[in-house]
């Protein structure tokens, strides 16, 4: 079973496939706050059995939303790194996927949106 992750229009899609050539926009979208994307991850995994059923996680390290895509990829150093799965990072829409060179970086396409001190 694979786990994907990743930051898809103004949401969160979360979910374990079987299916290896699955893009991201085939995953289910959850409209949920990033302090929720664990409870979320932790349930999708748990309805397969846990993450001893899980042989890899591909995730998307893409977005515009600065906080969701931090936390998101902040999860997965963490859990990847404690469960011991092989993380693949997907490339833009495809299913197409890299080696994640741990612990992965987000890549945002426009700028955070942070005040400055004046």
């Amino acid at each position: 079973m694979i786990l994907v992750t990743g930051i898809f229009d103004s949401g969160v899609r979360i979910g374990v496939v079987e299916d290896k050539s699955v893009r991201l926009i085939d995953v289910p979208y959850f409209d949920i706050p990033s302090e929720r994307y664990l409870m979320q991850i932790e349930k999708s995994v748990g309805d397969v059995g846990g993450w001893e059923k899980i042989d890899g996680w591909r995730t998307s390290t893409e977005g515009e939303s600065f906080t969701s895509l931090r936390g998101l990829v902040t999860l997965v150093n963490a859990l990847s790194a404690l469960h011991d799965v092989s993380v693949s990072v997907l490339v833009g829409d495809s299913a197409e996927v890299t080696m994640g060179d741990m612990p992965l970086s987000p890549s945002y396409s426009s700028e955070p949106n942070i005040s400055k001190r004046k």
